[in-house]
């Protein structure tokens, strides 16, 4: 399970980077609704005296950041849908595409255009389309031109691409470089380190990593209960299946009693049935929680539903599949034998 919240650099606010704008272009007018603070590299009025083009380069920008935030918001609203948002999104990587070629030597501009290509995505009959390699290409370039601009963000969305690459370990590498240059912990770094540290196979170093996620996190939210969750399948995973439920109890306990935080927005799991194998533990943790037996058969059915999705959609070529299997084993035994308990408790049996 994979974590991408909101981007702290994209919702801080315009008023830094318009003000720059401003100074280059007294007619540019500035707007109160927040979008994005970008690193200013240098006075714009004096590298607009220099470099004609700047300004034009600096208005595309703008454009594009404000395009960039209309696209998010539209995710977020249930009248619209991911083809909108991903048609703005297009509008704003137009218009961040030749303030690059305008100005190429500008981070910030060069910065947005990467995360506006890394959020951008549509599904379709195959699947989901997305600019993942455009990305890459661009982050890498930003290192080169400015290694230290933003350089927890660019860390952070380099393991995000990489994670969906499935590329384990050069998504840990960066999720390590994003842990390095945040100003504070940050719980799902941690967690996203944890979660690609256990696809790569080193599930131990996982558990670790999903420990300090969860003492980062601190306090009841989102963070914590889906650091629980990965800490529990990690436990799952090394064998210890009576702790990993008792954790998953402990998730659920934190989420409100239900399986509903797996879902949230900006949580994906690669490969995406991972998710089953997360939903299948949780419905053995409700099962255990269950005070009669017909909510305990029901758990149990839904575990071996989830379980065997996890199969059905790939897991059975993962590490884990044995395991999944002997779970679903597990689970429908203990179900037979609620299902038997309720009908021996039946009246007039």
């Amino acid at each position: 399970m994979i974590r991408r919240p909101r981007s702290p650099v994209l919702v801080r606010g315009i008023a830094t980077a318009a003000f720059a704008v401003a100074l280059s272009v007294t007619a540019f007018a500035l707007s109160p609704v927040p979008v994005a603070t970008a690193q200013m590299s240098e006075p714009s009025f004096w590298r607009t005296v220099r470099e004609p083009d700047y300004a034009r380069a600096m208005h595309l920008m703008m454009q594009g950041m404000y395009l960039l935030r209309d696209s998010q918001q539209l995710l977020r609203d249930p009248g619209h849908g991911p083809h909108e948002s991903a048609a703005i999104l297009e509008g704003a990587i137009r218009r961040f595409a030749l303030a690059h070629r305008l100005a190429p030597t500008e981070p910030q501009i060069l910065f947005f255009y990467a995360m506006a290509t890394s959020l951008w995505e549509e599904p379709g009959r195959g699947g989901v389309a997305r600019r993942d390699d455009e990305t890459l290409a661009l982050f890498t370039e930003l290192r080169g031109l400015d290694p230290g601009f933003e350089a927890m963000e660019v860390a952070f969305s380099l393991g995000i691409v990489h994670t969906r690459g499935r590329d384990f370990e050069a998504a840990a590498e960066e999720y390590h470089r994003a842990i390095a240059r945040a100003l504070s912990p940050n719980a799902v770094h941690w967690a996203n380190l944890a979660e690609v540290t256990m696809l790569d196979g080193d599930v131990e170093a996982a558990v670790g990593y999903y420990e300090r996620a969860i003492e980062v996190a601190g306090v009841d939210g989102t963070d914590t209960v889906l650091a629980l969750w990965g800490l529990a399948v990690a436990l799952d995973r090394l064998g210890e299946h009576r702790r990993a439920i008792e954790i998953a109890g402990d998730a659920l306990s934190a989420g409100a009693g239900t399986l509903a935080p797996l879902r949230t927005e900006g949580v994906f799991f690669e490969p995406a049935y991972e998710i089953h194998w997360y939903e299948g533990l949780g419905h053995a943790a409700l099962a255990a929680q269950a005070q009669g037996a017909e909510d305990r058969a029901r758990a149990e059915e839904a575990s071996v539903a989830a379980f065997r999705l996890f199969l059905s959609r790939g897991g059975e070529e993962s590490p884990w599949a044995t395991l999944a299997r002997r779970h679903i084993a597990t689970a429908e035994t203990r179900g037979d034998g609620s299902r038997r308990a309720r009908r021996r408790r039946r009246p007039g049996r």
